[in-house]
């Protein structure tokens, strides 16, 4: 299986799951489908950033230049970004993804709501 049709695959599965969970509690076993896809999808997007990565020292070792730390920090800066590890909610420090999903979904649900 392609890496393209795999990631497809996976939005899938997350987007199923992420469905449920707006209606209930995810049980254990989806709980862990779950952390699964979002660890695929998360090394999937790795592997994309090494190739950029790679891309971008062929081009410079072509022109010339030197591969820099900024690109370096770049890169991992771009990774740590897109993470939330946790939010507080009504106190208290919460790690667990379905939990932060809900309280995100919910809080621009309100946000947003039509006035009418």
């Amino acid at each position: 299986m392609k890496e393209r049709e795999l990631e497809d695959i996976l939005w899938q599965d997350l987007k199923e799951l992420e469905d449920t969970l707006e209606s209930r509690d995810l049980t254990d076993s989806e709980e862990w489908a779950y952390g699964e896809c979002k660890t695929s999808l998360r090394d999937i997007e790795n592997h994309r950033i090494k190739d950029i990565w790679q891309k971008s020292r062929v081009k410079w070792a072509s022109h010339g230049d030197d591969n820099s730390s900024y690109f370096h920090k770049f890169l991992k800066s771009r990774v740590c970004s897109n993470r939330i590890h946790g939010i507080d909610i009504n106190g208290t420090w919460n790690m667990k993804p379905n939990v932060i999903k809900r309280e995100v979904r919910k809080f621009f649900c309100n946000r947003f709501k039509d006035a009418h």
